[in-house]
């Protein structure tokens, strides 16, 4: 399953982004339903830099 990288600004990331802050907002707000709904998918995320594994 290839999962997009949501667009936040993050202190770890294996890329950098500096989305709009309209962008991240709703990255931010995506990012609770998804981990709910996957969370062995967003494991994998998180502990790659969180990019798709």
């Amino acid at each position: 399953m290839n999962v997009p990288s949501p667009r936040t600004t993050k202190a770890d990331p294996a890329f950098p982004s500096v989305p709009r802050r309209a962008i991240e907002m709703v990255a931010e707000q995506m990012e609770d339903p998804f981990r709910g709904a996957m969370p062995m998918s967003d494991a994998a995320v998180e502990g790659g830099g969180r990019i798709a594994p």
